[in-house]
């Protein structure tokens, strides 16, 4: 909201300043960024008036002072500026019949011989824009493009590029190539062109708004829908503070504006901020229409449309077909330029899963459309995507591969051409457009559903072929990509690729068992669909570890180049030279990764050294007797990959219904216990299920193991797998007699392999130097008796000097990063905030009444070297999960930020428990014992102790308190 704030204040106070001016003498209009034909040399007091007005915006006062001059005795050159300024003036209140008209009349006037060349070529320009935006505002794209060329080429060489008619020039081209073209590289190009001219100059900025709009058009084709949403305010306070209000305009941005709300929708897990976002859009959308309904612009049914399809998300078909129907009315009487009504309906019957309908509605559409001369790059990606989707869900796999073939050509060169797979599966095919990993992963889904029905073996092959370069595609993209963007195709896209290449391995493990290439593929992409774990946080709150967006660019033209001369290498196209200048670029390519690894080395390790280990590698890095098993879901399945004993395990839970809802209700338990015999038996029955179903089809190969490292996924987070109860030939009715999976492994915990291999190489010091920090003895609110217990206990096994305690004044945060480096064990007792629906709101509180609190992402910006943290506070292992990016927790920040072993809570601990547990906990750790086996030694001290205390034994009392690597 600050930003917001901030930047309408600016755009107001500039808009003030300019309005100011142009009353005096002084006025900014004559700046070199502004100046034009009449004031090349002085002031023209002739246009003065007139110019401020229209510079001002205030197109009404500026119509009345050009019409007042051509009362009077003009030059000829004089009556064509006159001439040109009303066409711009009344194309600018979309009054085109009015503005064709000025243009006719300076189209009678002959230029005078006695006229120089310069100024002959600036009214030229004129003449050029206002056809060009004239064609533009009437559908002719075509004329608009010739005619907007030639003026941006004049108004460069009479101007310069960093004038405002340049600027003016670059967006009209930027906003026409969004409305018709197959090519959206263009609009990017011509929208920074225009954007860095008002960067450069801030006296333009004021009037930018048609760029800001431009520019929320690129955000919406790269993903960045929170970027775009500001560029829509943007240009909407800058409209709404004009003297003239132009309705159509800010009816395009109010409807772009619900475009990214409703986007920020479709990927927002949260279902109350996804309703939120929804019904703001929706409003985008009323609006839009409300504001333009009863004008003569064709937009109006543009804004139709986009009402419309948000309704077909919403899949209300009463407003749905309402709606059509007075589209379709318009028809009667205007040409369809938005409306697409036969594309709406497929739209429709896509999102409610009626895919012979939508099928049959869009391939009418597309017949009709992909010969319009006014169609555009994101409407036909829509048309290949549904139509390919549709085709896929009815069987006609071949039908889907022709529009999936269309879409990975779609505005390239071999658009028109016939190009098979072998030459799609190419470098210049596929690095022609950005992004083709989001195509190449539904060929994936194709080849996939058409072996389920064929059961051809190719066709599988055909799916890993595919999905293998949509993992490589996808991790290209980083490099370029913007941070939003790459977080928006991991939640639209990632999150569906990769358990879909698993579903892929599986089905090859099934038809090929025992093929290690295959089951390294299979921890791959388990390990994938967690990939982007460490990389968001790092770079959202952590901007020094970005890169230069220069030095970005440079790895996408140079890695465009290298593919390009590869490509006319394989068909001997290449000559000799060429060969020399590919081993430059290769040789620049690789400086630029080398650069990137000395200055960012942050950037370098998360985004660019992303190597994921095979099955073998994996088990040198395991302990002996240690096993690791890999969770993730996908949809209605569960994966679960185990690696032990020198060999690999894939098995596949096909339905997950029972146990999502088993999951719940025994964690729901766990964080809110019942005393109750009868609800107790029913808990044992759920966990031996639940053990069961995650870990029963491993039974004999986890023979022999101790140690069992466990990588959840979604609810699994939430589980202590130590809780689990092993099956028993007699029925259990009490949690004393229960075979508790921790009484015979070691669990630990990590969100990822990424992290447990980075972090699992440090031992404790025979003699750990320890931080502790708590409140002390106090009587504010919140003080936690038990913590100065804690204290007790490591005084007991450790002594001075390793022991420092911080206490009252001295447990402060910045007390806390002063003295954090210089310690390998830190012990935090106090209370803590983790919130599950907001990932940047978990925090521990380091003063009473709670304050002084440090956040888990401030953690980002330092380097810890420490081997242990105990979180001795509440629920400090929960948090926001995100599909594919895990939970968002304090002790996740802890991990992500060097530290290797934590100790978190899952829920509220009891107070006796806890002292006991750390008490056994930290005398082993005294015995050098490492901490993951410190803990589990305590709980299973705690359990023996208690082994005839039905409510003791209860995993609700010891389960909680956890150990992450």
């Amino acid at each position: 909201m600050r930003i917001h704030i901030v930047g309408f204040i600016a755009l107001m106070a500039s808009l003030t300043h300019f309005l100011i001016f142009c009353e005096s003498k002084e006025s900014p209009l004559f700046l070199p960024e502004i100046i034009d034909y009449p004031h090349q040399l002085h002031i023209n007091a002739l246009f003065e008036k007139a110019d401020a007005a229209k510079y001002a915006q205030d197109y009404k006062k500026a119509d009345a002072e050009f019409n007042r001059l051509l009362n009077e005795k003009l030059s000829t050159a004089d009556s064509q500026y006159v001439f040109n300024q009303l066409a711009f003036i009344h194309l600018a209140m979309n009054n085109d019949a009015v503005a064709e008209q000025y243009i006719r009349k300076l189209e009678k006037i002959s230029p005078l011989s006695e006229r120089s060349v310069l100024d002959s070529l600036s009214e030229q320009a004129d003449y050029h824009y206002n056809i060009g935006t004239l064609a533009y505002h009437t559908f002719k794209p075509a004329m608009a493009k010739q005619h907007l060329q030639a003026a941006l080429a004049a108004y460069q060489k009479v101007y310069g590029e960093q004038h405002l008619k340049t600027a003016l020039c670059w967006t009209q081209l930027g906003l026409l190539n969004w409305d018709f073209t197959t090519k959206l590289d263009s609009v990017f190009w011509y929208m920074e062109k225009a954007d860095n001219i008002f960067k450069n100059q801030p006296s333009l900025k004021k009037f930018s708004q048609e760029a800001e709009l431009g520019l929320a058009c690129v955000s919406l084709a790269k993903r960045s829908h929170e970027t775009g949403q500001l560029h829509c305010e943007i240009a909407l306070n800058m409209a709404y503070q004009k003297r003239f209000k132009d309705s159509v305009f800010i009816a395009r941005c109010l409807s772009m504006k619900g475009n990214m709300l409703k986007k920020k929708a479709q990927g927002e897990g949260d279902s109350a901020k996804r309703d939120i976002l929804l019904f703001e859009a929706d409003s985008c959308y009323r609006k839009a229409v409300e504001i333009v309904k009863n004008s003569s612009t064709l937009r109006v049914q543009e804004f139709y449309r986009d009402y419309i399809i948000s309704k077909c998300w919403e899949k209300d078909s009463s407003e749905v077909f309402k709606n059509i129907a007075v589209l379709e009315k318009m028809l009667l009487t205007q040409p369809d330029i938005f409306a697409q009504p036969e594309r709406l309906k497929g739209k429709y019957y896509f999102l409610t899963d009626n895919f012979s309908q939508a099928a049959y509605w869009y391939a009418k559409f597309w017949e009709r459309y992909r010969t319009d001369t006014l169609k555009n790059a994101i409407l036909m990606g829509e048309l290949n995507y549904c139509l390919m989707e549709a085709y896929t869900k009815i069987g006609k796999y071949d039908d889907a591969l022709y529009f999936l073939n269309k879409d990975l050509t779609l505005g390239t060169p071999y658009e028109s051409k016939n190009i098979s797979w072998e030459q799609l599966l190419t470098p210049v095919f596929y690095k022609e457009k950005l992004y083709q990993f989001v195509t190449f992963g539904e060929a994936g889904k194709i080849f996939l559903s058409k072996y389920q029905a064929q059961h051809r073996i190719s066709d599988l092959n055909n799916a890993l072929k595919v999905l293998k370069l949509t993992d490589e595609l996808l991790f290209e993209g980083i490099l370029t990509a913007d941070e939003e963007a790459i977080l928006t195709y991991q939640k639209e896209v990632a999150n569906e690729i990769y358990p879909l290449a698993l579903d892929v391995v599986y089905e090859l493990n099934m038809a090929q068992p025992n093929n290690s290439a295959t089951l390294d593929l299979a921890f791959r992409y388990s390990e994938r669909v967690k990939a982007f774990l460490l990389y968001r946080d790092l770079v959202q709150e952590n901007t020094q570890s970005n890169i230069p967006l220069s030095m970005a660019d440079s790895i996408k033209n140079i890695t465009s180049k290298i593919n390009r001369l590869r490509w006319d290498n394989q068909h001997n196209k290449l000559k000799m030279n060429d060969l020399e200048t590919l081993k430059v670029l290769q040789q620049q390519l690789d400086n630029c990764y080398e650069v990137i690894k000395q200055q960012y080395p942050r950037y370098f390790k998360i985004k660019i050294a992303q190597p994921i280990p095979t099955i073998k590698e994996v088990m040198t890095t395991l302990r002996p007797h240690q096993g690791v098993i890999q969770y993730s879901f996908h949809k209605e399945k569960l994966y679960a990959l185990l690696v032990v004993n020198g060999q690999a395990f894939f098995h596949r839970l096909d339905s997950t219904k029972r146990l999502i809802a088993n999951v719940q209700e025994y964690v729901n338990y766990l964080y809110r216990p019942i005393n109750n015999a009868d609800y107790n038996k029913k808990i044992i029955q759920i966990a031996q299920q639940l053990n069961d179903d995650l870990l029963g089809y491993f039974t004999r190969q986890l023979k022999g193991t101790t140690d069992l490292l466990i990588i959840p996924d979604k609810t699994l987070n939430n589980l202590p797998f130590e809780a689990l109860i092993e099956p028993s030939k007699e029925i259990v009715n009490s949690f004393t007699h229960a075979a508790f999976l921790q009484k015979r492994l070691n669990v630990t915990y990590t969100p990822s392999w990424k992290i447990y291999e980075n972090n699992h190489t440090g031992t404790l010091p025979l003699t750990p130097q320890i931080l502790t920090m708590t409140y002390g003895e106090t009587t504010d609110e919140g003080y936690l008796p038990n913590a100065m217990a804690e204290i007790n206990i490591l005084k007991l096994y450790f002594k001075d000097p390793q022991l420092k305690i911080l206490t009252n004044s001295d447990c402060s945060k910045s007390h806390f990063f002063d003295n954090f480096s210089t310690f390998d064990i830190i012990h935090l007792a106090l209370h803590a905030y983790s919130n599950v629906s907001d990932r940047r709101d978990n925090k521990i509180y380091f003063t009473l009444p709670i304050s002084d609190e440090m956040y888990g992402f401030e953690l980002l910006n330092h380097s810890f070297k420490t081997q242990l943290v105990v979180l001795s506070a509440c629920e400090t292992a929960i948090g926001k999960t995100e599909t594919g990016e895990g939970t968002y927790s304090l002790s996740r920040a802890f991990l992500q930020s060097g530290v290797k072993n934590v100790v978190a809570s899952l829920w509220k601990l009891d107070d006796y428990v806890a002292s006991q547990l750390f008490d056994t906990f930290y005398a082993e750790l005294s015995k050098n014992q490492p901490p993951y086996l410190a803990l589990n030694k305590a709980k299973r001290h705690f359990l023996e102790q208690n082994r005839q205390d039905a409510v003791m034994s209860n995993p609700a009392y010891w389960a909680g308190l956890m150990i992450l690597d």
